[in-house]
């Protein structure tokens, strides 16, 4: 059974003509069976107002639809994010724009590739189901995207399975706390699974940690030794060419990795003190209060300044191997 994560941008009211609720903070999932297929639909809920919202969503994502209303700054973002985490399959819809509108938009980026389709249910499942996805190999990696105390089951965790498979009664390793735990039960669609491969959202039920003791991005994985946990980070980094600013070292900014965005400093740039739009250079960033992420080598990462007007996505690089 084929499972898809799609974040829906643009219509925070159409993901509930998708799918059925289901966990939900920032960003909320509407979950879907049809046929032989497993839908999960991803809405930023504080998008515009929090980027945050919005990269999270897209990073959670292998496809999208992005819903074109009007040509607004949130849109012109919206495709950015895209195009920096490279999402090359997805859906534009209409809804008030027509394409002769929306194309100088997507020129040059990966939406240029995406198909149109009404906004109904049914072509958009259809669309979906036509994609193709390469599963990607390896040890487990497995990013926590909410979690609870529940006073049955005890600590859940929820995420999307992004490499190999999560085994009931493993042991596995959560990053970047180093810590074991142990899968008491695992559910896939509220059922009970002995294992969840790639792709699949599941809920496990988590011993030897406490709900309090995770955040947003902790990864689960059986290969430790395949991350990186560090408070800092290096790679090679574009600027965006639509970001005017350009980047500075010793400047503040939000990085995401993964799940994670965290407050960082620029603190070198190579053989520069700044690079402007459009340009590409070697640079590393340190995190505030020399607090630890966990991310992997060659893995994307996109630099945000959330304060300023206008764009707010600097740019996207990848960790140096």
């Amino acid at each position: 059974m084929a499972s898809i994560s799609c974040v829906v941008i643009g219509d925070s009211d159409f993901p509930k003509v998708l799918g059925k609720l289901g966990s939900h903070t920032d960003i909320a999932l509407f979950n879907r069976r049809d046929g032989d297929f497993i839908f999960s639909f991803i809405s930023p809920l504080t998008f515009p107002e929090k980027l945050q919202s919005l990269l999270h969503g897209v990073r959670l994502s292998s496809a999208a639809i992005l819903v074109a209303k009007a040509v607004t700054p949130e849109l012109g973002e919206a495709i950015v994010a895209l195009d920096e985490y490279k999402i090359e399959s997805g859906i534009i819809i209409l809804d008030g724009l027509i394409k002769e509108q929306i194309e100088p938009l997507t020129r040059g980026t990966v939406l240029e590739k995406y198909s149109y389709s009404e906004k109904a249910y049914a072509p958009i499942i259809a669309a979906l189901k036509e994609m193709k996805f390469e599963p990607a190999q390896g040890s487990l990696r497995l990013p926590l995207d909410h979690f609870f105390l529940t006073k049955t089951i005890g600590t859940v965790g929820v995420g999307r399975v992004e490499r190999g498979a999560a085994k009931l009664h493993s042991n596995l390793t959560m990053l970047p706390t180093g810590k074991t735990v142990q899968v008491k039960s695992l559910q896939k669609q509220d059922e009970n699974v002995k294992e969840a491969g790639y792709g699949v959202r599941a809920g496990i039920a988590l011993k030897g940690v406490s709900a309090e003791e995770i955040k947003r991005g902790y990864i689960l994985t059986d290969m430790p030794d395949d991350f990186i946990v560090s408070a800092s980070l290096k790679g090679v980094f574009r600027v965006n060419p639509f970001f005017s600013q350009g980047l500075e070292s010793e400047q503040k900014v939000q990085v995401t990795v993964g799940l994670q965005t965290e407050t960082a400093t620029i603190k070198e740039i190579a053989d520069a003190s700044r690079i402007g739009a459009g340009e590409t250079a070697s640079i590393s960033v340190d995190f505030d209060d020399g607090k630890k992420l966990v991310y992997e080598s060659w893995e994307r990462f996109i630099i945000s300044r959330p304060g300023i007007k206008g764009l707010r996505i600097v740019g996207s690089g990848t960790v140096s191997g």
